[in-house]
């Protein structure tokens, strides 16, 4: 018995020691990543955090005729990054459950924080969706203007575009371009 024990401690050993070589180390330049299973609890008012649709886990997020915005990441350039980034690329899986949704994943760069927009773009639901009722990946770079600094402030959010249809985002993430 004794060296049926030493045996599987051994193995166990062996086991914890042999590492993985195929994970590769985190990319340095995420700068966000966010599958919104966590902020359950966190929030006053989760009314933009659904279970009725998630690509990962049970949550995303939501917005239709009743909620035109959703929650919101903002956060200062410099506190996302140390050096100078040229700009951001937006990944994020969405579903559009009609036809010709109107929604918009937005990425947008005040100049302080509460300050007035100084450049915005969004992922169009209707140029990039084209299977209605899946999950689908899209990607977008947003460049910086010459005018941002460490101080502007990036802000990421769900719009429905002032239209009638629902749509949803999961599993977002910013990524620096340098």
């Amino acid at each position: 018995m004794k060296y049926v024990l030493l045996a599987l401690a051994g193995a166990a050993s062996l086991t914890a020691c042999s590492g993985d070589n195929s994970t590769a180390a985190p990319d340095k330049d995420v700068l966000m990543h966010n599958d919104f299973e966590s902020m359950v609890g966190w929030i006053p008012d989760a009314v933009a955090l659904t279970q009725e649709k998630a690509h990962s886990g049970r949550y995303s997020l939501k917005v239709d005729k009743e909620h035109e915005y959703s929650l919101g990441y903002n956060q200062l350039l410099g506190q996302l990054s140390p050096t100078r980034m040229r700009g951001v690329r937006i990944d994020a899986w969405v579903y559009a459950p009609e036809k010709d949704p109107t929604a918009q994943l937005r990425v947008a760069l005040n100049g302080t924080v509460g300050g007035q927009a100084i450049a915005g773009e969004g992922v169009e639901f209707g140029s990039q969706v084209k299977d209605y009722g899946k999950w689908v990946k899209v990607s977008k770079e947003f460049i910086f203007p010459p005018s941002a600094s460490y101080t502007s402030q990036l802000v990421v959010y769900l719009w429905s575009g002032g239209g009638p249809h629902r749509a949803y985002a999961d599993d977002v993430q910013l990524t620096a371009l340098r």
